[in-house]
């Protein structure tokens, strides 16, 4: 016991550094780690805005025929563009970002007043990544999820009609 007391005391002051040193460079990764736009956080309920129903149409013919058309997506250049619409709810259609990536399935649905629009990516780089966007006619947008299935992400996104 003798021989501790008479010990430089450098133990705490070394150790109080070490953590200090730690945390800073923990704080200062954690400032400069890149950032996803914020459009890209993970989706909150408050991310995506309320849909507003569509005012009822004669048939499902001309309620998906409003989708028609390129769509852009708000944090960048990707687009979808709907080129024809069937009564089953089949679409033609396609996605660029901006070169074309191969769509594997473009559906749409009516449920309780909203058209529901699912468009399965598959291509290099698109394992099976994922839309699923709701009409917004109040706003002409459509908005909702995009699932990044190489990295396991799911998006709030947002698409508004190109004029």
């Amino acid at each position: 016991m003798a021989q501790w007391n008479r010990r430089p005391r450098v133990f705490l002051p070394v150790l109080v550094l070490a953590v200090a040193a730690v945390v800073a460079s923990l704080a200062w990764r954690e400032k400069n780690r890149p950032k996803p736009p914020p459009q890209l956080a993970q989706p909150q309920p408050t991310d995506v805005p309320p849909a507003t129903p569509e005012p009822p149409k004669t048939d499902a013919k001309s309620a998906f025929k409003t989708l028609e058309g390129k769509w852009l997506r708000a944090d960048g250049g990707y687009v979808v563009e709907v080129r024809r619409t069937d009564t089953d709810g089949r679409l033609d259609a396609a996605y660029f970002n901006p070169s074309p990536i191969h769509v594997a399935q473009a559906k749409a649905k009516k449920d309780q007043g909203l058209i529901h629009v699912f468009l399965e990516l598959r291509d290099q780089g698109y394992p099976g990544c994922t839309y699923n966007l709701v009409y917004d006619a109040g706003n002409d947008c459509l908005a909702g999820t995009y699932f990044q299935a190489a990295q396991g992400e799911t998006y709030a996104v947002i698409f508004t009609r190109m004029r």
